[in-house]
């Protein structure tokens, strides 16, 4: 299938997008529980990175669940237009 062939991939996880502003770091961990178990016994796979995407700001704690559940890497969404512009136009819109 697709993530099999690696096609497509599941990037965070979770059961859901918590909330970072105000959940409390057991809601995440048992949201993240549950997705990840779901991923793992439907597909066999366990996702490698987190991500971000709080229109409000990221959140530090989030942050450090992330790599305390052993993701490779962690996304944060939010960029400033100018810079995706700038970006964009430079055609270096990829990220190390």
């Amino acid at each position: 299938g697709l993530v099999q062939n690696r096609q497509i991939e599941f990037i965070i996880g979770g059961w859901c997008m918590n909330d970072e502003a105000t959940t409390h770091y057991e809601h995440i961990i048992t949201q993240m529980t549950e997705g990840h178990v779901f991923l793992y016994d439907t597909f066999g796979v366990k996702p490698k990175f987190g991500w971000q995407i709080d229109p409000f700001g990221a959140s530090a704690a989030q942050a450090t669940l992330n790599s305390m559940m052993g993701f490779d890497g962690h996304v944060i969404n939010r960029v400033d237009y100018r810079l995706k512009e700038k970006m964009f136009r430079d055609k270096t819109l990829q990220f190390h």
